[in-house]
């Protein structure tokens, strides 16, 4: 946490306190507005206002024909239950989710990779040239395809697999494009632990940012990213997309408020990649604490290299705190037998910690963390 020094309002980042700075105290706006004389701080908040105010395109909605000036408020119009239209249509919507994208633009293409994963990973601002082509239309026409998108495979036995989401729209912002691809990427997270128990899932945007300088426009190709994350059978999707992306705002909101005078000028595609997650290939589930962790002094990490019982042992560990040795497995033998272990397997699925807490009448919290060191919830207990 971060305050302003002349009004002492605190702010999560520094980009945060300078745009405060620059907006409240210092005055400088240095973008004005070529229509309308009006200033801003930030190159992305006059783009915004140009596509808002002044812009002659109206944005309609596909299922009611509502108009509107502004991306965002056509959003809260179909995301909030507010077009009736749409409401009817998905009234008897099927099991399987279709996505529906317009045509209005001729030649738009969604792509994916699922022939051409080599070029992805060799140039991941390269859409590959074997992608789906959406036929051309008519502007009152749609195209519907259904998910999950195609993917591309490693010669991992598909054990890596990435999804490309395009952007058909220029006049979107990062963080409304992700809003928008957010069913479709949780539907995609869903659909591949069907196959797997376990993922580790990533977040690809691919963007084209410019500038101006005395030689001329300069464009740059940028990529904002997230960490491999670590996905159970148990864990909140939505949740989880929400701290990703999140992530992937930050990191544009950095990336342009450093003075660099680079401007968003068009999203090209959401990637989405998802890997098979085998955390425990040996006979031993034991894996160390990050040393930045283990520093602190505020967990057991009991040390079980001839077995995949860590649940168990971090169970009694929790339960019967032991003074000497707390982090070797001799320390809680003699509790072995107060607890019920029946029916559950090690290494524990995170469905079995549900069924463990019921026969014990014990409420359990587990966590994760990013690579980064970022804790967040994998499951929350109702047994308080």
């Amino acid at each position: 946490m971060v305050s302003c020094i002349v009004c002492g309002k605190g702010f999560n980042t520094n980009y945060n306190l300078k745009r405060h700075t620059l907006q409240v105290h210092e005055k400088k706006y240095s973008h004005q507005c070529p229509d309308c004389s009006k200033k801003f701080a930030q190159p992305s908040d006059l783009k915004r206002h140009k596509d808002s105010v002044h812009s002659a395109e109206k944005i309609v909605c596909e299922f009611c024909g509502t108009s509107f000036t502004r991306r965002d408020n056509l959003l809260h119009h179909l995301n909030n239950g507010n077009c009736q239209r749409k409401l009817q249509k998905e009234a008897g919507k099927r099991k399987r989710l279709d996505l529906t994208i317009s045509s209005r633009k001729k030649k738009s293409q969604l792509s994916t990779s699922a022939e051409n994963s080599a070029a992805v990973l060799e140039n991941s601002t390269t859409v590959p040239e074997n992608s789906t082509t959406v036929p051309e239309n008519s502007d009152d026409d749609l195209e519907k395809i259904s998910l999950p998108p195609k993917e591309s495979e490693s010669a991992f036995q598909k054990a890596y697999k990435s999804f490309n989401l395009p952007n058909n729209d220029s006049s979107l912002g990062i963080k409304e494009f992700l809003l928008l691809r957010k069913e479709e990427t949780v539907f995609i997270f869903r659909n591949e632990l069907k196959t797997y128990k376990s993922l580790k899932v990533s977040k690809w945007i691919h963007c084209i940012y410019s500038k101006e300088t005395d030689a001329g426009k300069m464009i740059k190709n940028v990529e904002f990213k997230t960490s491999n994350n670590e996905v159970f059978q148990e864990t909140n999707l939505v949740s989880l997309y929400d701290i990703m992306s999140e992530k992937i705002v930050k990191e544009s909101e950095d990336f342009e408020g450093k003075d660099s005078g680079w401007t968003l000028d068009e999203i090209l595609r959401l990637e989405v990649r998802t890997n098979r997650y085998s955390p425990f290939r040996g006979s031993s589930s034991f894996i160390e604490v990050p040393k930045q962790i283990a520093e602190t002094k505020a967990i057991i990490n009991v040390i079980n290299k001839k077995d995949s019982q860590c649940f168990m042992w971090s169970v009694l560990a929790a339960l019967y705190p032991s003074a000497n040795h707390p982090n070797k497995t001799s320390s809680y033998v003699t509790h072995l037998n107060k607890l019920s272990f029946d029916g559950i397997s090690f290494p524990t699925p995170l469905n079995e910690v549900k069924k463990f807490s019921k026969m014990n009448g014990i409420g359990i919290n587990i966590y994760s963390f990013e690579e980064d060191l970022k804790i967040f919830p994998l499951l929350i207990s109702d047994i308080v």
